[in-house]
């Protein structure tokens, strides 16, 4: 893995996907690329983003904590949550949003990281249960893409 010491700023391109019996063909795609930074601590990459969702003002500071077999997800503002896909482990956490809170159950099945001089490649899929019933699996793509 690439060695980065001091904070690099990046565009994050983060493309999730949920397989559910309840979507009609089967996959819900969604795709978002913002910028933001990334650094390497010890064995781990910390990569910093803001989010904004569909029709609300407020933001909300996103910051990843990866490395192979672990990726944590922490979410601050309109939206809260510290969920840690780890591969063959469960974590509960719970999810607040402007709608109310939820209880996320995530059953991580591989967290694969490499990177190079461009940047950094993420790839989870866990499965998820929300207030302890089963409601899809799901496959999350990082990629964080150095610039300047």
């Amino acid at each position: 893995m690439t060695t980065l010491n001091k904070s690099k700023k990046a565009l994050v391109h983060v493309t999730g996907m949920q397989f559910s019996q309840d979507i009609v063909d089967g996959e819900d795609k969604i795709e978002n690329v913002m910028p933001g930074s990334c650094q390497k601590i010890g064995d781990f990459y910390y990569i910093k983003y803001e989010e904004m969702q569909e029709g609300f003002t407020e933001k909300t500071d996103v910051l990843l904590k990866v490395k192979p077999g672990y990726l944590e997800m922490v979410k601050k503002g309109l939206t809260n949550v510290n969920m840690i896909i780890e591969a063959g482990q469960m974590h509960q956490t719970n999810y607040t949003t402007p709608f109310g809170n939820l209880l996320f159950s995530v059953r991580g099945k591989n967290v694969a990281v490499s990177s190079d001089e461009k940047g950094i490649h993420v790839r989870a899929r866990y499965s998820m249960d929300i207030n302890y019933e089963y409601l899809s699996e799901n496959d999350i793509y990082i990629e964080v893409e150095y610039v300047g």
